[in-house]
């Protein structure tokens, strides 16, 4: 691979070509990552409650009446396999933490689909950017705070709007991310929910 980056911007990207791996239906575990400061507070509340903002405005004109509210960020996989072939575990697991506090997984099942997205993050990760420029883009900006060059500036820039861009309601959702985020817009009570892992 030469260190020149050039952008890729290809709608066929946005369905990946691997194996049928990740459906996703009512009564489906997903799995959501916290540490034991914030399920201590779950405990506390009674629920695990959706806290992420939606910020890109492009959803609505990608998807009618799309929900721009809170959403709890989830996983599809018990051990988040695909985002560490991805290399974006750990960086998730350094935001999560703050390297202060442990890493607790936990799971619940999906009581419905309405209101819940999924998107393609392999667009947007260490991985891609090493295979399309042979620089970990990814974490120079988000590692560093790196100014990048106006040829990787681009290149970074066209692979955030194809993930983006592949955000698609559950119920369209084919299977066929590599690296599914699911959105889950409703409050889970405790009770529903089971502690898979808690890793230092």
């Amino acid at each position: 691979m030469g260190t020149n980056c050039v952008p890729v911007l290809d709608a066929n990207m946005i369905q990946s070509t691997q194996p049928l791996e990740h459906r996703i239906s009512v009564g489906s575990r997903v799995y959501h990552m916290t540490n034991e400061d914030n399920w201590e507070r779950i405990q506390r509340d009674g629920f695990l409650k959706p806290c992420s903002v939606v910020k890109p405005p492009t959803y609505e004109y990608l998807i009618e009446d799309f929900y721009f509210g809170t959403f709890i960020v989830c996983g599809v996989n018990k051990n988040f396999d695909e985002w560490k072939e991805h290399l974006l575990f750990d960086y998730l697991k350094t935001y999560i933490t703050k390297n202060r506090a442990k890493l607790v997984t936990l799971s619940f099942p999906l009581k419905n689909i309405s209101g819940i997205y999924v998107r393609e993050h392999a667009h947007f990760s260490p991985k891609i950017f090493l295979e399309l420029c042979g620089q970990d883009l990814w974490s120079l900006v988000f590692g560093h705070d790196q100014l990048l060059e106006e040829d990787k500036r681009e290149l970074f820039n066209s692979q955030r709007l194809l993930r983006d861009h592949s955000v698609v309601k559950l119920a369209d959702y084919s299977g066929m991310y590599k690296v599914p985020e699911l959105w889950y817009p409703h409050p889970v009570p405790v009770d529903k929910i089971t502690v898979e892992g808690v890793l230092e």
